[in-house]
C-alpha cells in the first residue's frame, strides 16, 4: 500500500488553498502527516520541506477539514459495516479467546478528557456522546436456534460509567491504549500549548488524527489488534474502511 493510494482515498487529484498555493495529493498528505507527526515549530517543517510557513499552514488545515467533512461518519456507529451484529459478535469471540471471563464483550470506552475540555468529566462526555443509545439499538444478535432468543453484547469501562445493559464496569482499565496508540503515532495533539479554541480547527484535528491511526491500523495492525489475536479477516483493508 502506497502513500499515493492513501492520498487517493482521502483526497481530490489537485489541491488549492485559499491563498492559491497548489499541491499534489501525496504531496497534501505528506505535509499533513509530518505536521501531525512533530509538535515541533511550523519553521522546522518549512525548512525540512521547502515550502513556506503559510503554505504549510493553510494546506494542513484544509486537508484536515476536507477529510473531516467527507470522512468523520466513518467514526459514527457503523452498525451496517464494522460494527454490524455478526461483526460485533467475533470481536467478543476475540476478546474471549484472548482470556476474558465473559463471551459478550465487544470493545471498551473511555472518555479521555484533553486539557482544551473544561469542566467536563467522563459520565458528562458519555451522554453527549449517545453511545448506549446507540448500543440498546445496535448491539445484538439473534440465537442460532431460537430466532426470537436476543443475546446483548457489552462495552467495557472504567467504574465511574455504572453497569447496564450495554456497559460494564469492574476495577480495570485496559482501554487507554487505544488513546495512546493515537498519541504516540501523531504526536502533536499533545501539544496543548499550539491548541486554542477558535484560533485552531481542534475538533478537526482530532477526528481527522483517529481516522488517520485507523488507515494506518489497516495496514498495519496495533499493539491491541496483535494482543487479541485478531486475524486478517477481522481487520479490514484501507480500500473496505472508506
Amino acid at each position: 500500500m502506497s502513500g499515493t493510494d492513501c492520498s487517493s482515498c482521502l483526497l481530490e487529484s489537485a489541491l488549492q488553498a485559499g491563498s492559491n498555493f497548489c499541491f499534489s495529493r501525496a504531496e497534501a498528505l505528506g505535509l499533513t502527516l509530518a505536521w501531525f507527526r512533530s509538535a515541533a515549530d511550523e519553521y522546522e517543517l518549512s525548512l525540512i520541506y521547502a515550502q513556506s510557513q503559510s503554505a504549510i499552514s493553510e494546506i494542513v488545515n484544509w486537508v484536515v477539514a476536507h477529510v473531516d467533512d467527507h470522512w468523520s461518519h466513518l467514526l459514527d456507529f457503523d452498525h451496517s459495516g464494522l460494527l454490524a451484529p455478526h461483526n460485533l459478535k467475533r470481536y467478543a469471540d476475540a476478546i474471549h479467546h484472548r482470556g476474558s471471563p465473559l463471551c459478550s464483550l465487544w470493545g471498551f470506552i473511555d472518555c479521555t478528557i484533553c486539557i482544551i475540555c473544561r469542566r467536563r468529566n467522563d459520565n458528562h462526555l458519555l451522554s453527549v456522546s449517545s453511545i448506549l443509545e446507540k448500543c440498546k439499538r445496535w448491539v445484538m444478535y439473534y440465537s442460532k436456534h431460537d430466532p426470537d432468543e436476543v443475546h446483548h453484547l457489552q462495552i467495557f469501562g472504567d467504574p465511574a460509567y455504572g453497569l447496564s445493559q450495554q456497559l460494564i464496569s469492574p476495577f480495570m482499565d485496559p482501554q487507554k491504549h487505544g488513546f495512546g496508540i493515537v498519541t504516540n503515532l501523531f504526536p502533536f495533539l499533545d501539544a496543548n500549548w499550539k491548541m486554542g479554541l477558535f484560533r485552531s480547527p481542534v475538533g478537526h484535528y482530532y477526528c481527522v488524527r483517529v481516522l488517520l491511526t485507523n488507515t494506518h491500523n489497516c495496514m498495519y495492525p496495533n499493539q491491541v489488534s496483535q494482543y487479541f489475536d485478531c486475524q486478517p479477516s477481522l481487520i479490514p483493508t484501507m480500500f473496505e474502511f472508506f
